[in-house]
């Protein structure tokens, strides 16, 4: 649901995540990304993948990382 939001306002499409399992793998394979997920979904991240990302902002629930 955040997706469509992002892509109206910046012009930028990226790819939805539809499970954990997107997202997991989106973090290992990306060099340099940006995430915008749900604060649910950052809780259900293994240590390692949390290892990986560096949280940039949290806010109403939704929190930005960063992968480099």
């Amino acid at each position: 649901f955040l997706r469509p939001g992002f892509a109206f306002y910046t012009d930028v499409y990226g790819l939805e995540m539809k499970n954990d399992s997107d997202l997991k793998t989106a973090i290992q394979n990306n060099k340099r990304a940006y995430f915008v997920i749900r604060q649910s979904e950052y809780n259900r991240l293994p240590d390692i993948e949390r290892q990986m990302v560096t949280v940039l902002k949290v806010m109403d629930e939704k929190v930005l990382l960063l992968k480099e």
